[in-house]
């Protein structure tokens, strides 16, 4: 179990690494993962601008997951041992017992080959984050590089999200290349510092030089970006043919397969409230998906610009640590 951190409300990706992260922990433990029931859409990635709670399985096949490795929902884990508060199963102390129940916590920087040492005869292994921290961040620690494998493979998707994501990648016949640009937030001006090339680089102009070296002209080329810009990636027209997400937006409008499956699915959930529509993380699944498929992959960091993506990162520690 995993308690605490900044994981709660965090992007999609990031989420995704972190999971993978605690799921590798758990399995070279030979534990079973707790995991959340629902999870948080940021107010920035929601349909509604507020931020809200959905069922985990609106965006990863769970019982399909849960077969590939031991996994509890946090809610079933509640209700077998009535609480999800360390503190309150363990009694007191870093180690302890409620009834046949033993508790050991530990920090985001222990290693796990001597977490393993240490929870031999141990019910509950616990790592406890600080607001400050990430559960990918355990995948991190030195000594675990060669641990803790994350398996992208125990991702899976529900029906609805795979079809989405295969008609794309169908109406460009299977035979396209991806790209994925990434700006927003990057390229505001207070973000400079960090990536002072990141906004040229990234530019149509830029693009229109860098990208033959990577893909031949007259090719499908998918672009995934949080660029925002209608018709932003236009003038790359004259080299490829460019598709974006937002030119799919009727396979999920009124009407269509996706929302029908969509119902099902919700159905299958017991949830009568939440729409049948696609939010911003649903999206980022779906692009993810589309550029797994792809022929070939140009990423903006290290193939479109020098900038460091960790930059931000690595400034933040140098202050931290003068």
């Amino acid at each position: 179990m995993v308690t605490g951190g900044g994981d709660y409300c965090t992007g999609e990706s990031h989420w995704v690494w972190s999971f993978l992260c605690g799921a590798a922990e758990a399995k070279a433990l030979n534990r079973t993962l707790v995991v959340p029931a629902r999870r948080c859409i940021s107010a920035a990635h929601s349909l509604t601008g507020k931020k809200e709670e959905k069922p985990m399985g609106l965006y990863y096949n769970m019982g399909h997951m849960m077969s590939r490795q031991p996994m509890m929902y946090e809610t079933e884990f509640k209700q077998r041992f009535g609480s999800m508060d360390p503190e309150k199963l363990q009694g007191t102390g870093s180690t302890g017992s409620t009834g046949s129940m033993s508790v050991e916590e530990f920090k985001v920087w222990g290693a796990t080959e001597w977490v393993r040492e240490r929870t031999r005869d141990v019910t509950l292994v616990v790592r406890r984050l600080r607001e400050e921290q990430f559960a990918y961040q355990i995948c991190g620690v030195p000594e675990n590089k060669e641990v803790l494998k994350r398996d992208h493979s125990l991702l899976w998707r529900p029906p609805a999200l795979s079809k989405l994501s295969s008609n794309i990648s169908a109406s460009m016949g299977w035979d396209y290349d991806a790209v994925h640009v990434r700006r927003g937030d990057k390229v505001k001006p207070s973000n400079r510092r960090y990536w002072p090339n990141l906004d040229q680089d990234t530019q149509p102009h830029a693009l229109k030089k860098t990208l033959p070296k990577f893909i031949q002209p007259g090719r499908h080329v998918y672009i995934a970006s949080n660029e925002r810009t209608p018709g932003f990636f236009s003038p790359l027209a004259s080299l490829y043919k460019i598709h974006v997400l937002s030119d799919y937006r009727h396979l999920w409008g009124p009407g269509s397969q996706f929302r029908r499956d969509f119902r099902t699915l919700l159905r299958s959930l017991n949830e009568t409230t939440i729409k049948p529509e696609m939010d911003a993380y649903m999206e980022w699944i779906v692009e993810a998906t589309v550029i797994a498929n792809a022929k070939k992959r140009v990423e903006t960091f290290n193939d479109l610009t020098n900038d460091s993506k960790n930059a931000m990162i690595r400034h933040n520690t140098t202050e931290a640590s003068s």
